[in-house]
């Protein structure tokens, strides 16, 4: 386990801008050790001109034992890191990501990276919740699946370079499709979104999926294991064998017990429960 002792940035002379905002792009990450140090060196390439490094960040790391260990998994009732260590995730929910970034006058001078890092640097989070709202007709620029601005436009603007940040700092992401909305005809919209995310992640252990963010009716546990639940996870564990997945229930994922005794079949699967002071136990 490794933890951050020392930092430095050092600029290349062959690169063209000495501007920083242009080259937060990262393109590419080498890993290095030298005399028994553990360093890591990681180079950033010109946005613009996508050329030779401009800037190298040579990190030395030192042993720290609070870190959480790359892909989790579940053992019984508990999430574990890769060495076996219970992991408790603390986190925020951010806003969906196309909004943070295309509505300034909503949210002056803020983006979905500036909420990420203020997340990461003053919150002390292992975990983001990034929900992608799938839009609505009353706006048809918006959400993932706008004909104008979604699917691949809207992975490619707004998803790629917040997860490659927010992972690349070892810091988990829950990639959520945020419907809140009955689900009894939202099979194919449900599956095509997991056809095109699920093999995205499949290989970053820092990524997690949650297939649906709150279903309402129909309000009951085998309908919606039998028509979203169930076909979703086997969508996903085609691709992802591996990545946790967080799985609701009717009624704004407030209704859960059928989970106890009609589970979702499946390896790794983290069932989670959203509790609002007005609705029933179940």
């Amino acid at each position: 386990n490794l933890g951050v002792s020392q930092m430095s940035l050092m600029e290349s002379s062959n690169c063209k801008t000495t501007n920083w905002e242009n080259v937060k792009n990262k393109k590419t990450i080498t890993l290095s050790k030298g005399n028994g140090m553990k360093d890591v060196s990681i180079i950033y390439r010109d946005k613009a001109f996508n050329q030779s490094p401009c800037y190298t960040v040579s990190i030395n790391l030192v042993e720290n034992t609070d870190l959480i260990l790359g892909q989790l998994h579940v053992e019984g009732t508990l999430i574990k890191d890769s060495a076996g260590n219970t992991v408790t995730l603390r986190g925020v929910n951010i806003a969906d990501p196309q909004h943070l970034d295309n509505k300034p006058w909503e949210r002056p001078g803020v983006s979905a990276r500036i909420v990420a890092e203020n997340a990461i640097e003053n919150f002390n989070v292992n975990v983001i919740r990034v929900p992608i709202h799938p839009g609505e007709s009353n706006y048809p620029d918006e959400g993932w699946f706008s004909p104008k601005n979604g699917r691949q436009k809207y992975f490619d603007n707004h998803i790629v370079d917040l997860v490659d940040y927010i992972t690349g700092l070892g810091v988990y992401v829950i990639i959520d499709l945020h419907y809140i909305s009955d689900y009894s005809n939202l099979q194919d919209e449900v599956l095509e979104f997991w056809e095109f995310m699920a093999p995205k992640y499949a290989d970053n252990p820092f990524v997690i999926y949650e297939i649906f963010n709150e279903p309402i009716y129909p309000d009951n546990w085998n309908t919606w294991k039998n028509t979203i639940a169930q076909p979703a996870v086997d969508l996903i564990r085609s691709y992802a064998p591996d990545t946790l997945i967080i799985v609701g229930g009717p009624y704004w994922s407030s209704h859960m017990s059928g989970a106890a005794t009609n589970p979702v079949s499946g390896d790794n699967l983290v069932y989670t429960a959203h509790v609002y002071s007005n609705q029933s136990k179940s």
